[in-house]
């Protein structure tokens, strides 16, 4: 007879901090768009670093072309939307509301002739971006310090001692036991995980 040894092992390593982003508009002008990325370890630390955009600006395109731009945008935090979850990570997903206004104002200049308005108005904007979160499945950092290993859970089985192993009834020498008692350790950092 052969005695089992260690049944089953996994290993799962997990992210070290939740973090999230979100991207909002830093600037704009004719041709040239930015974005900046802002992160924090929840959705509320991102939103905290969120402010009302306004932009105009006035350029003179052509010595006959005048043309005047703006652009105001609003955030307002929803709330939670989804979560993500494939083998390699797990991402959850909050709703923010984007209201605002984009203006133009444009004519043509003529040294004999008042100015010929060719576009003057506002059209009103709202859409619904996301910020996305890492999920957090690491125990919080001790004094804010956290080793890579401290983020390394291990599960494994193993028989309890003295018992016989499972066979088939009918199968010789065999009485039939359909149960067998595994032993299931967890460990995190090479540690015994507490409460597990």
């Amino acid at each position: 007879m052969t005695t089992l040894g260690i049944v089953c092992s996994m290993t799962n390593v997990f992210a070290t901090e939740p973090v999230c982003s979100f991207s909002v508009l830093k600037d704009v002008s004719i041709g040239n768009i930015v974005y900046e990325t802002l992160t924090g370890d929840t959705p509320e630390a991102v939103m905290a670093q969120v402010k009302p955009f306004y932009k105009k600006y006035n350029e003179q395109l052509r010595p006959s072309f005048y043309l005047y731009n703006s652009l105001s945008l609003n955030y307002t935090f929803i709330g939670f939307n989804s979560i993500y979850s494939s083998t390699y990570s797990s991402k959850a997903y909050y709703d923010v509301k984007v209201q605002g206004e984009a203006c133009v104002y444009s004519e043509i200049l003529s040294p004999s002739k008042p100015p010929i308005v060719m576009l003057d108005g506002c059209n009103p904007l709202e859409s619904v971006d996301q910020i996305e979160c890492t999920v957090p499945t690491c125990p919080a950092p001790v004094n804010g310090q956290r080793a890579a290993a401290d983020c390394t859970q291990t599960v494994s089985l193993t028989p309890a001692p003295g018992q016989a192993e499972p066979r088939p009834k009918g199968s010789e020498g065999g009485d039939g036991k359909s149960t067998y008692d595994l032993i299931a350790k967890v460990t995190e950092g090479n540690q015994p995980k507490a409460g597990m």
